[in-house]
């Protein structure tokens, strides 16, 4: 008996047993002084005592402790769960963060590459404009009316006037040429070293204008670094 009082788990009592003492509980004879008395033991008493105290430390704890623990545990799972929504917003709002930024950044790489593509769109043209220019003059000198006073006038001029002609005429025929290595330049070799960039400019590319037919004049490649 001793041993099983030792063991015995007064913090843990199922329902079924405290229905089952209760009703001794109420009986006048199941006093603590009054079995001390009959019995002539202190220790019954006490053990009389020890009994209501655990029936009445567990109605307590059903009555009112366990609803708090519960309310605790409920509120803990609540917080919890709340945490963990703010965490996915945070993560949420900080990659949305990161987004917008690289987004920004893009946009203002493709605001500097299309102001730069309308300054080169616009000296492009204003080559254009000059070689047609000097197109029509020098179509103008060499009309029939005028091609023997120019002889005779500016004889010594002829040649060279003829040389410019011809340089300007090949330097129109190759503005396709010329647009599409600057749009080939722009588009790809911005990343590439200025070997690389040289090699493609110098030797590739016109190697493969060349092989389509396409003229293509270059004076000097400067500037690459």
């Amino acid at each position: 008996f001793i041993e099983e009082l030792t063991t015995f788990d007064d913090y843990d009592l199922p329902e079924s047993t405290l229905v089952l003492v209760e009703p001794y509980l109420k009986k006048p004879s199941f006093d603590p002084e009054v079995i001390a008395q009959k019995s002539g033991n202190s220790a019954c008493g006490a053990l009389c005592r020890w009994v209501r105290g655990v029936v009445g430390y567990h109605r307590i704890m059903i009555s009112k402790v366990k609803p708090l623990h519960q309310k605790v545990e409920e509120t803990t799972q609540a917080v919890d769960t709340a945490q963990h929504k703010m965490n996915t917003l945070e993560n949420k709002r900080k990659a949305l963060e990161v987004r917008l930024s690289d987004l920004a950044r893009a946009f203002e790489e493709a605001t500097i590459d299309k102001n730069e593509q309308e300054e080169k769109t616009i000296r492009m043209k204003k080559m254009l404009d000059t070689a047609g220019e000097l197109r029509r003059v020098s179509t103008c000198i060499f009309r029939k009316p005028f091609i023997y006073s120019a002889v005779i006038i500016l004889s010594g001029e002829r040649t060279r006037c003829t040389q410019i002609f011809d340089c300007y005429e090949r330097r129109l025929e190759s503005v396709p040429g010329g647009c599409a290595m600057a749009a080939a330049f722009v588009t790809y070799l911005g990343p590439y070293h200025h070997s690389f960039r040289r090699l493609m400019l110098i030797v590739q590319w016109p190697m493969c204008l060349k092989e389509r037919g396409i003229p293509l004049v270059i004076d000097s490649i400067d500037g690459l670094r």
